[in-house]
């Protein structure tokens, strides 16, 4: 299910590709790639290296886009899909049918589920950011639902795209793709150069957020 509360406002809408079997019963991305990705927002200083929850908990304050919070980092125990909601997050999937590890969903699903997350969260509560934790989710919407062939996207935040493409498309939502270790933004064959730096585009997701905690303090 959704891990999602139409009654509070909502700042980024975390689009995942399918759930691992051990994500099930309300323990939202508590594995691996998800502790990865959970740790980066919530203020990790680097994004690769040591996962080691002594080293996190120093440094886990400056540019946090999400406060800490141990049982979400972690995904044990109970799991409090509060702590997301009430800081202005949501998770979702395109196929909400687990599957295993590297298994893709069908034509069919990407489009059934981009269309249930259109009419049940973008229409409604039009995020501030869509974050894809993988690009090939991204890729899909733009090449396959979209038709959108010309246009490319890049991890971290896609901030080269005309406006109109967020506007028409994504609810005018600022669109990121997170840099994941081991993924493709690490080095670009020809070039040998990275195609991103993830501190960089980070630190523009945490400027996208300070913005929004002033709107929403101004408007208070």
């Amino acid at each position: 299910r959704d891990v999602f509360d139409a009654t509070k406002p909502l700042f980024c809408l975390v689009v995942g590709k399918v759930p691992a079997p051990g994500c099930v019963r309300g323990r939202f991305w508590n594995c691996s790639q998800g502790r990865i990705w959970k740790s980066a927002v919530m203020g990790k200083a680097k994004l690769g290296g040591s996962s080691d929850r002594e080293k996190m908990d120093k440094c886990k304050v400056e540019k946090a886009i999400l406060p800490w919070h141990e049982e979400t980092y972690l995904g044990r125990g109970v799991f409090q899909n509060e702590w997301l909601t009430d800081h202005g997050w949501a998770c979702t999937d395109l196929s909400q049918k687990p599957r295993p590890f590297k298994s893709n969903p069908t034509q069919s699903e990407i489009e059934k589920g981009w269309g249930r997350i259109n009419d049940a969260i973008l229409k409604h509560q039009k995020p501030k950011v869509l974050f894809f934790v993988y690009k090939a989710v991204l890729d899909w919407l733009l090449n396959k639902v979209y038709k959108l062939t010309g246009v490319k996207s890049k991890y971290g935040l896609n901030d080269h795209w005309n406006e109109s493409i967020r506007n028409e498309y994504f609810a005018g939502a600022h669109v990121f793709v997170f840099p994941m270790p081991g993924t493709g933004w690490a080095k670009n064959r020809q070039s040998k150069k990275p195609f991103c730096d993830p501190d960089v585009e980070m630190s523009k997701l945490h400027e996208i957020r300070k913005q929004w905690d002033e709107s929403l303090n101004s408007s208070k």
